[in-house]
């Protein structure tokens, strides 16, 4: 999951990366490009989850969530990090992202008996 949160993260800098290089015409063709690339990741970390280890949907759809909100945090991360670097003028602070990703993760609607982000054995209520 953590290897699926990095590749998410790193999908979303670095075509933010090449589409802050290019013009104004090919920004939306890296956009699109960042899209089906995690489109990619998410159907291989579900084939995965199904497939190789056999896990039941709810745990498996639990675990890319996660992998999901942990690649959101680290975008917001990398945002705040590019904010202090960069020192633009006239923008707030993305702050509020990292604030609003730990919270949406947190009250995300994963129950008690799941546990957090699908550990082994949750769904039994171990």
């Amino acid at each position: 999951m953590i290897l699926v949160a990095v590749a998410y993260a790193v999908i979303g800098v670095g075509f933010g990366l090449l589409a802050s290089s290019a013009d104004a015409h090919h920004v939306r063709l890296w956009r699109l490009a960042a899209w089906v690339a995690s489109g990619v990741v998410a159907v291989a970390q579900i084939g995965y989850g199904a497939l190789s280890t056999g896990q039941l949907a709810p745990l498996n759809s639990v675990a890319c969530g996660c992998a999901v909100a942990l690649g959101a945090f680290g975008l917001a991360l990398a945002a705040n990090i590019h904010w202090l670097v960069a020192s633009a003028h006239g923008q707030g602070s993305p702050l509020i992202a990292l604030v609003a990703v730990a919270s949406h993760h947190r009250c995300s609607g994963v129950s008690r008996s799941t546990g957090p982000c699908g550990r082994a054995g949750s769904l039994v209520g171990g």
